[in-house]
């Protein structure tokens, strides 16, 4: 009797581990990022208000051109999106509580606050010192994927 409660147990204890209806494990958001291919949908200010593109510098509109890959390996690629040439190639890295991304491109470098990552979009918040790409501190980026 011992040895069919103890078997009994186990059979409940392994079948308690499985995935229930579908449901999967939250994702990590270096998980989320990784899984597909991102473009810039809007730039947004401190305010939180769009930024209008007649209102940016020509680096600034750049970026709408732009697809950015972020691979799981730690690299990061920027592409032209339409022709799908890579432009330039670096690395990224969120730290450790998944607050701050490090994006190190060559012409697009520097630190970002992550507010929100989903499977659907990523908004993340320049917080360096210099501006990259015309933009100053505090702008936001909504980041959707690529279709």
């Amino acid at each position: 009797m011992k040895k069919l409660l103890f078997f009994a147990f186990i059979i409940l204890s392994l079948n308690s581990c499985k995935i229930i209806d579908g449901i999967k494990p939250k994702s990590s958001k270096t998980d989320l990022i990784a899984a597909t291919l991102w473009k810039i949908e809007t730039l947004k200010d401190v305010e939180d208000k769009n930024l209008k593109n007649e209102n940016l510098q020509a680096q600034a509109q750049g970026l709408f051109g732009i697809n950015f890959e972020f691979k799981a390996n730690k690299i990061v690629r920027a592409s032209d999106r339409v022709s799908k040439q890579i432009l330039q190639q670096g690395t990224w890295v969120l730290n450790t509580e998944e607050t701050i991304m490090t994006i190190d491109l060559p012409e697009f470098k520097g630190d970002f606050k992550v507010s929100a990552a989903t499977s659907k979009s990523f908004l993340i918040q320049y917080i360096g010192e210099k501006k990259i790409a015309g933009l100053g501190n505090g702008v936001q980026l909504l980041l959707v994927p690529v279709e």
